[in-house]
Order: C-alpha cells, then sequence, then structure tokens
C-alpha cells in the first residue's frame, strides 16, 4: 500500500471512529448511543436489556443490566429478584479496514421478583459471573441467580457513582 493510500484510510478509519460516541455509555435509557430498556410480560416477569457502544466494557455493560434490573425489582416493592441470562452478545462493527473493527456489548437478563418469604436464605448479594454469559453450555440456559434488590443498587450505584435521579430515568 503506497504511503498516500496509508493516510488516506488512517484519516478514514479516524474519521469513523469521530462519528462514534468517545466516551463509555452512561447508565441512561436507550438511545442513540445505547442505554437499557426493558419490557414486561403478562405473567410479570420483565426482559431487561442493555445496549453499549465501543467505548463501554463487557463487565460494565453486565452491571448496568443488573443495575437495572434492581431498580425495577425496587419500584415493584421487591427484595430481592430472580435473574436468567436471556443473551449476551458482543457485535464487532466493521470500520472498512480489513482486521480493523470496534466492539458493542450487549446483554438481556429475563427477571421475576421472589417472595419476600424466600428473601432471607436465597438472595443475599448481588452476583452474576461473566462466565454464565459467556459460557451457557457450562452454566446452563437455564441457570438462575437469586440477587438482593438493596445490595445490587447499592454496590452499583457506589462503583459507577451514579445519583438517585440517574437511577430513577425510566425507560422510555
Amino acid at each position: 500500500m503506497s504511503p498516500l493510500n496509508q493516510f488516506l484510510s488512517a484519516g478514514l478509519i479516524c474519521l469513523l471512529l469521530g462519528g462514534c460516541k468517545s466516551t463509555p455509555t452512561p447508565y441512561e435509557p436507550y438511545g442513540l448511543y445505547g442505554g437499557y430498556s426493558e419490557k414486561q410480560y403478562a405473567d410479570g416477569s420483565f426482559s431487561v436489556r442493555f445496549s453499549g457502544n465501543v467505548s463501554i466494557k463487557y463487565l460494565t455493560a453486565l452491571d448496568y443490566v443488573v443495575l437495572r434490573s434492581a431498580v425495577i425489582a425496587r419500584e415493584h416493592q421487591a427484595e430481592a429478584f430472580a435473574a436468567q441470562v436471556s443473551w449476551a452478545n458482543i457485535k464487532k462493527l466493521d470500520l472498512g479496514t480489513p482486521g480493523v473493527y470496534a466492539e458493542r456489548p450487549e446483554l438481556g437478563l429475563k427477571i421475576r421478583f421472589l417472595p419476600a418469604a424466600l428473601t432471607d436464605f436465597m438472595a443475599t448479594g448481588c452476583v452474576i459471573p461473566m462466565e454464565a454469559t459467556l459460557a451457557p453450555y457450562t452454566y446452563g440456559t437455564d441457570k438462575v441467580f437469586q440477587l438482593n434488590t438493596q445490595a445490587c443498587i447499592q454496590r452499583l450505584q457506589k462503583k459507577y457513582q451514579l445519583t438517585d435521579q440517574q437511577l430513577a430515568a425510566t425507560a422510555g
């Protein structure tokens, strides 16, 4: 490749990347640059999704989908909820040059609220192992994690320095 072509290719990549949002997707309702969304089903369960942009890490996307799930559980006065990984994906975005791409994480959980009687001994923490989202054949697609609503909110709100107003924003 000639120096001029290399320069033009590098310029095109910079232009493409410049058109992408260069900061991580904030914890916010789904919009142009990603965010969370949810859907409630007739049985009372929810599908909760988070789509990141190319600047967000996979584990942050996992934290955000768990946090949104916990906020929904709190809105429904549930002390705990069961979360099942419904899908996890890292989209590869082609940037126009062979071998050059960006990654964009997307995750989804199916959640249902746990009865208060089960909360004390079933759901004490706020952890979904990353391996459970990346290796469904190891964990099985039916693996369900019991999570404590308040523990998730406290841990993740502090970790990402989110305000109560940011947590209260609803998906559109």
